[in-house]
């Protein structure tokens, strides 16, 4: 959270987000960190479990300001009170997403682009060094013509060596064209 902030303590915050009705709210509540690193609090507000919720600090005004930071709802357990839940928060990172999927890490694409000049008043003709709609490795392709086809086949692999750190990708390709 931030370099003031010790595990084993209790800290106001203010927390946000989106409840089980899809209306917005914004709560004081106190955050337990505990030792191991876990951190719960309790909610009047109704959230599901995997829900997004932003946590920010709500200390006294002598520290900087705190950013909100995004959070996970794991968790959810009966609160102390009455109609309050007691929710175990995962802190979201940039690089993970937002619900990691097995079949995420294989992805495949394929696309047939064609074109067609017929009957222009001035002279224009495609090409296959076309930056958008081109064939990959003819970017200085001097053939030209009123028709072009392109089809494209790729195949793309998600590799996690690092998931904690960083995503790694392969991918294999094809293109083809008239």
């Amino acid at each position: 959270m931030s370099t003031t902030t010790k595990p084993g303590r209790f800290y106001k915050v203010e927390i946000s987000g989106w409840d089980n009705d899809e209306n917005f709210f914004v709560e004081q509540t106190q955050l337990e960190w505990s030792e191991h690193n876990q951190k719960k609090i309790v909610l009047r507000h109704r959230v599901t479990s995997g829900a997004m919720v932003f946590l920010r600090l709500a200390e006294p005004a002598k520290l900087p300001a705190s950013l909100p930071i995004a959070f996970r709802a794991g968790r959810i357990q009966a609160g102390p009170v009455q109609n309050t839940s007691l929710i175990q928060l995962e802190q979201l990172w940039p690089w993970q997403s937002e619900q990691e999927n097995p079949s995420d890490a294989r992805t495949q694409v394929l696309s047939v682009d064609a074109s067609s000049i017929q009957h222009l008043a001035f002279p224009l003709q495609l090409t296959f060094s076309d930056a958008e709609a081109g064939l990959r490795g003819y970017s200085g392709a001097s053939l030209a013509g009123g028709q072009r086809v392109i089809g494209r086949l790729e195949e793309r692999w998600l590799v996690r060596l690092f998931p904690q750190r960083a995503d790694f990708a392969m991918g294999v390709f094809a293109d083809a064209g008239k």
